[in-house]
């Protein structure tokens, strides 16, 4: 039976012409899960009219949630609370008892969501943060379509799974699914192209979907700079912020650094490391463009110039980048030995050990939310209705998955049909 499953995972057994899945194949297949269906089920449930009494409680629940945020945002702004997002979102979505029945009731939902996943067809989908907006921010509902929605609930995603101060549980899978629907090539908000190539290409790096990646941080590197810095002023400003230069020019930068050192990350992983290497190049440029202190690159350069055999400018880079604020105690112990290792002429292999996938991905996310919080720019967002909108909905979704996880017992075996045959062998 071993042998067979090995054949057939190699290709040993087949006499056909098969050919291996494309990357869209795979990301198609990734984003096929029980935890999508369900979160895509939840935006189903506020469009959906007429359905049972428990579909419709859990509609007027999440609509609850989504009009509390229009009210936070509003009170905010008036300086009459103190309240915080999640406060609100926990309020909103009541008891315990109150969660599980919504869980429930979106469980029961998720064949709709599977046929839109399976169908990529929203037509029976319409924008859920203009309930939000209506109100506070009207000026904004001519941007607003399916692809602006997907675009913004795909940055909010990001910042809460990935941000060192509110990671959240968020399947990874579900931030596939907002990347694959957003296309940034139509967006009505240009300024948002940036950042959503940034965490696409972010995003399928992370699951070696490396030419896909390849191609936003590619898209990022053409065009003319200084009109995408105005594209993202103005967009800014419609949405409510006030940015200065440096917050515009950390944006647009950090989203090129992001994206060229996640695709970097990933042909690294591949074994192309000519192309890990030149995108690698064009990360360290692009961080420093938007302000990094060169400590917090001199790391990067370290590796790059002992690729290029230059072992004295590999120690001096890293005897810079242990000044960096991104490190650890920990992290310097290590620098300290690589340096021991290259001076004493050992072993060099310590140096490609301590440049492993945690190490990137780790460093690349948080070198950009360094520099966006030291601009400014993500405290000014954190104010406008779009942000609490966006931030509840998120919220609201990794916790009423989490619930169904936790509390249905046929989420677990409906995951693992969800699950590729590959995926499960290798568990």
């Amino acid at each position: 039976m071993i042998a067979a499953v090995l054949l057939l995972v190699t290709g040993g057994a087949c006499d056909c012409d098969c050919e291996e899945p494309t990357e869209e194949e795979r990301l198609r297949e990734m984003v096929d899960t029980t935890s999508v269906h369900l979160y895509v089920a939840m935006k189903v449930a506020v469009t959906k009219t007429g359905a049972d009494p428990e579909t419709r409680r859990a509609r007027e629940r999440l609509l609850e949630t989504l009009i509390a945020m229009r009210r936070l945002a509003e009170s905010r702004s008036d300086e009459d609370t103190d309240e915080s997002v999640e406060e609100a979102v926990s309020r909103t979505l009541g008891t315990a008892g109150d969660a599980v029945a919504l869980a429930r009731a979106m469980y029961e939902l998720r064949g709709e969501g599977a046929e839109i996943v399976r169908t990529r067809n929203e037509d029976a989908l319409s924008p859920l943060l203009p309930i939000v907006l209506a109100e506070r921010a009207p000026h904004l509902l001519p941007y607003w379509d399916m692809n602006t929605e997907h675009a913004v609930l795909l940055l909010a995603l990001f910042t809460l799974k990935f941000h060192e101060k509110s990671a959240a549980p968020i399947p990874a899978e579900v931030l596939l699914y907002e990347a694959w629907m957003t296309d940034a090539g139509t967006m009505r908000l240009p300024g948002l192209v940036p950042p959503v190539r940034a965490v696409k290409a972010h995003l399928y790096a992370q699951v070696e979907l490396c030419d896909l990646a390849n191609a936003e941080s590619n898209a990022l590197a053409e065009g003319d700079r200084e009109t995408r810095r105005d594209d993202i002023r103005a967009t800014l400003e419609t949405l409510g912020a006030t940015p200065d230069d440096e917050g515009v020019r950390a944006l647009a930068a950090g989203s090129r650094a992001l994206a060229h050192g996640s695709t970097a990350l990933c042909y690294m992983d591949r074994g192309e490391d000519e192309k890990g290497r030149e995108e690698l190049q064009r990360f360290v440029d692009a961080a420093e463009e938007f302000g990094t202190l060169p400590e917090d690159t001199a790391l990067l350069r370290a590796y790059l110039a002992y690729h290029q055999g230059d072992i004295p400018a590999t120690r001096r880079y890293l005897e810079q980048g242990k000044q960096s604020q991104l490190l650890d105690e920990r992290d310097r112990q290590d620098v300290d030995e690589l340096i021991v290792y290259l001076r004493d002429g050992g072993d060099r292999d310590a140096l490609t050990d301590f440049y492993d996938r945690a190490f990137f991905t780790t460093f690349t996310v948080r070198l950009l939310f360094r520099q966006l919080e030291r601009s400014g720019v993500t405290e000014d967002l954190e104010e406008t209705p779009v942000y609490a909108g966006a931030y509840a909905w998120v919220v609201s979704a990794g916790r009423t998955i989490g619930t169904a996880r936790d509390t249905i017992p046929s989420f677990s075996d409906a995951t693992e049909k969800g699950k590729s045959f590959l995926e499960s062998l290798f568990e």
